[in-house]
């Protein structure tokens, strides 16, 4: 009988096609269970892996640090990722949840947290991952569910919640905000210092309650952070009112920042100008990196001050825009603070227009037509240099101008030449900034050589 059954086994064999298995399923399926249970849209299924992954990673961090707080409860957690915010509302009415549906929130009674995307767009969910600040704040939301089985933490205060579930989202501490740890850093930094010029001695908690929710978090977990170093008890909480001014907050910082090794202590010269900064979420980038993604809800805008540019080099580029909403992607370029810059516009049916404008005017939708949908969310190279007068054959194109913008796409469908107004050119000492933005939709877009600021 057993002869038989290996007769059979091995006749089958012979008969059936070999498929070799896929390396991310068998990874899958030998790795342990997540302690989450994740639900994803269909369309973003892919993500799986990474994000229980996150999970497993993130349970083992948090066992660590959280040491001091025993884990007693157990039930499931569940983590559900909606593909719009208006999903979310409708599936948060269907569930009884309270709260605003349209922004990411845990329920700790339903051991439940709920994250919209901020829209379904293929050139966010064919990634093998989420985009960078999604996938932040799914991992946010995914420590608030796993701090809910420690009961010592039920005492703490909102703030240092938020702080704790937002200090590992890099799945490594945040202390020393470079940029790589986290998208948002360099943005709550820039906050801080601003305000200590004004408030320096106003409290920390006070001011750091004033600023915009997502700035709010990561100076949240920076001032979490201190608390545990200084404070091994129960209760660090309390430690923060060490901290009574702004000023001796930032101070502190800069001091850790030094003993750890950073090459430039956040608030020291030339520490921000390094750092890109992203405006709003989602965003999608590495710094030193050559590629960059961002998505908006309709009626938002999202952005990164992306790197300075000097007009020494060619900024070559692919672009592409979303097929959802009714996208109007921007490249903007020209001196930081200046009222004109260089605006080249792109819509997701091949339309493109460039021209100096006021960098805070709403956009204007100055496209062609549209296009047929095999055009849809297509990549366009796009060429932009900086040329100067003698370098052009007819300089009677420039006017009194001595420098210009030329910008090209591959085949010849799209030609500019915009003269610079008088002494606005870049120079080594007067670089331009370089940024990106959205509105309604997704932008994704990917240069020949790095597009961030990268560390040095």
């Amino acid at each position: 009988m057993l002869r038989r059954a290996v007769l059979v086994a091995t006749l089958l064999g012979c008969t059936s096609p070999h498929r070799a298995a896929d390396p991310a399923q068998t990874a899958m399926a030998l790795a342990p269970p997540s302690p989450v249970r994740i639900e994803l849209p269909a369309s973003a299924e892919g993500w799986r892996g990474a994000l229980e992954t996150d999970a497993r990673e993130l349970e083992t961090l948090l066992d660590q640090v959280l040491e001091r707080w025993p884990r007693e409860g157990t039930g499931e957690l569940r983590l559900v990722v909606l593909p719009s915010p208006a999903a979310a509302v409708a599936w948060a009415e269907r569930a009884g949840l309270a709260g605003d549906a349209r922004v990411p929130r845990t329920h700790p009674r339903a051991r439940l947290a709920v994250v919209p995307m901020v829209r379904e767009d293929r050139l966010m969910t064919q990634r093998v991952v989420p985009p960078r600040t999604l996938r932040e704040t799914i991992r946010h939301e995914m420590a608030h569910l796993l701090m809910l089985d420690r009961p010592g933490l039920a005492e703490a205060p909102r703030w240092f919640h938020e702080g704790l579930a937002e200090a590992w989202v890099g799945l490594r501490e945040i202390s020393a905000v470079d940029g790589r740890s986290h998208a948002l850093g360099a943005c709550w930094e820039s906050a801080l210092q601003d305000r200590a010029q004004a408030r320096p001695a106003g409290a920390v908690q006070e001011v750091i309650a004033a600023m915009p929710i997502e700035l709010q978090y990561t100076a949240w977990a920076s001032l979490v952070l201190q608390c545990l170093a200084v404070d091994p008890g129960q209760r660090p909480w309390e430690a923060a009112v060490a901290h009574p001014s702004l000023a001796s907050f930032l101070a502190d910082r800069s001091a850790a920042a030094l003993r750890a090794g950073a090459e430039a202590a956040p608030g020291s010269p030339g520490f921000l100008s390094r750092l890109p900064r992203p405006l709003g979420r989602d965003v999608d980038f590495v710094a030193g990196g050559r590629s960059v993604l961002l998505a908006a809800a309709d009626g938002e805008t999202v952005g990164l001050e992306a790197r300075a540019w000097y007009g020494a080099e060619a900024l070559r580029m692919r672009a592409r825009v979303g097929r959802t909403g009714e996208p109007l992607a921007e490249i903007l370029l020209g001196p930081p603070g200046a009222e004109q810059v260089a605006r080249v516009r792109l819509n997701g049916f091949g339309g493109l227009v460039a021209a100096w404008e006021s960098r805070e005017a709403p956009p204007r939708r100055a496209h062609v037509g549209r296009l047929d949908a095999g055009d849809l969310d297509r990549w366009r190279d796009l060429d932009i240099r900086l040329l100067r007068r003698e370098e052009w054959g007819h300089p009677d194109d420039l006017g009194e101008s001595t420098h210009a913008l030329l910008l090209q796409r591959s085949g010849g469908s799209f030609r500019a030449l915009m003269p610079l107004p008088p002494g606005v050119e870049p120079r080594p000492d007067a670089p331009w900034l370089l940024e990106f933005r959205v509105r309604h939709g997704v932008f994704e877009v990917v240069g020949e050589s790095p597009l961030i600021a990268a560390l040095r």
